[in-house]
């Protein structure tokens, strides 16, 4: 939902906001995929970005390295669960942070969700069995394994699972395993003036219609994202740009020419 490529364009929320963002302050917006979920905060240090938005949650931690802005969202964490398939399995539904006790939930080790299991347990007293998934594994792949049953249990921010269940309508969204918490950008703490030019625009731009019509486009217009997810164009999900990848790769190849160029 933050970045991806359909039909060829460049879209996503996050995406979507510093491109308004870029086109104010008069710069050219350029984007960087990070891959590895886990290191995004070392990437920014190493000086490969300027900003972090990755759907990114504020925690006490993170903020001892990096500086956030103003918060994009405000979403609680919720556990991703698929529906009992009669009503003889309805004991199996976790329906408060208590029942997952012994429970394997999978997650990103450096992820904001693993932190929260770890306090969790703690205050449950009991031990949540965490399951550490690889750091190039993305929230929306976790869902859809859970929706398929290969595993049972993974952790979402609310507006993440909202949209997806649109997709998934096995899923059970509704346990909270948190309060509300802040989705927002990073920069490096030596960047006071970008830190500084974000808020004030953020300030500014969350008042609009523009920025309602932004947020609704991707968290709530489930028709819309159905649609995209669905589509063979769906570059994250197909590897496609267009429908003629495979002609234009081959011809481009005997030319020496770059087949992405040729396509758009």
């Amino acid at each position: 939902t933050s970045y991806f490529l359909y039909r060829g364009q460049p879209l996503g929320f996050e995406y979507e906001l510093l491109s308004r963002f870029a086109a104010a302050i008069d710069v050219e917006l350029a984007v960087e995929p990070v891959k590895d979920l886990d290191n995004i905060i070392d990437s920014l240090l190493s000086y490969e970005g300027d900003v972090i938005a990755a759907n990114l949650t504020v925690t006490r931690d993170r903020t001892q390295n990096v500086s956030f802005t103003k918060p994009l969202i405000l979403s609680k964490q919720v556990l991703v669960q698929r529906y009992p398939k009669s009503k003889d399995e309805a004991i199996n539904l976790v329906e408060r942070p208590s029942e997952l006790v012994g429970k394997e939930v999978y997650v990103r080790k450096n992820s904001s969700f693993y932190n929260r299991l770890q306090n969790l347990s703690d205050e449950i007293g009991g031990e949540i069995i965490l399951k550490d998934v690889a750091s190039n594994i993305t929230v929306e792949q976790l869902i859809k394994k859970v929706a398929n049953g290969e595993i049972n249990y993974t952790i979402a921010d609310e507006h993440v699972a909202k949209i997806n269940k649109a997709f998934f309508p096995n899923i059970h969204i509704k346990t909270a395993i948190s309060l509300e918490q802040q989705i927002a950008w990073a920069v490096r703490k030596e960047s006071p003036d970008l830190l500084i030019a974000l808020n004030e625009w953020l300030r500014h731009f969350k008042k609009t219609t523009d920025y309602r019509v932004i947020y609704l486009k991707y968290f709530g217009n489930t028709t819309l994202y159905k649609t995209r997810v669905r589509s063979q164009l769906f570059t994250s999900k197909s590897g496609q740009l267009s429908p003629y990848d495979q002609i234009v790769k081959k011809y481009a190849e005997k030319t020496g020419w770059d087949w992405r160029l040729l396509t758009s």
